[in-house]
């Protein structure tokens, strides 16, 4: 119960980094100006960014949602209204992003293949040099597919460490069962206790 509500927190935070950022531009503009409102904004980001990836590591048997959570919120930061020139804050989110989500899937399964942080951080140079497709469509679909990908390498590596336990498993089976080296199997008895043998009276 405990892990579900710290992913739920954690789930909370990436929200509030979506919205409160937005507030905080508001109202440093309205009382300053326009440059300390993007610093109020940037601050709260990363503030409530960081807290939401910080409530994901206290959770002690990571899902794989809240592996991936961390990814979603950089794919559902694009959806918003471009604030830097080339997407450069897309970018870097989406990157970050994809860097706590692939050292949570390390933590969850360390026999992950390292090579699935490739098409995160793909996504990632995709959102910088993109926009094949109006909008943020194109970011969501290449989003998604390296999403799968890192699920089925996460998979395959998970599948690779129980055939590594089963071999494991095997190989002290047949030796407990076999005879030791230079031994026959016959005399696997001679620790039994001697019995002489029935001698019949004449």
């Amino acid at each position: 119960m405990k892990d579900k509500l710290r992913t739920l927190l954690a789930g909370v935070f990436f929200l509030a980094a979506l919205v409160f950022p937005l507030a905080g531009l508001g109202y440093g503009w309205w009382r300053w100006d326009f440059a300390t409102g993007v610093m109020v904004m940037s601050a709260a980001f990363v503030l409530f960014f960081l807290l939401g990836f910080w409530a994901l590591v206290q959770v002690d048997d990571l899902s794989w949602l809240a592996t991936v959570l961390p990814f979603i919120f950089g794919g559902a930061y694009t959806t918003l209204p471009d604030l830097f020139p080339l997407s450069a804050d897309d970018a870097a989110v989406t990157t970050a992003g994809a860097l706590f989500t692939f050292a949570l899937t390390l933590r969850r399964n360390p026999r992950t293949p390292r090579w699935v942080i490739l098409p995160l951080l793909g996504a990632g140079v995709y959102t910088f040099f993109g926009g094949a497709l109006p909008g943020p469509l194109d970011e969501v679909m290449v989003d998604l597919l390296a999403l799968l990908i890192v699920w089925l390498g996460a998979r395959d590596g998970k599948s690779g460490r129980a055939r590594g336990a089963r071999k494991r498993g095997r190989s002290s089976a047949r030796a407990f069962v076999s005879p030791a080296e230079g031994e026959s199997p016959s005399s696997q008895g001679d620790d039994l206790p001697h019995v002489p043998p029935f001698i019949e009276e004449e």
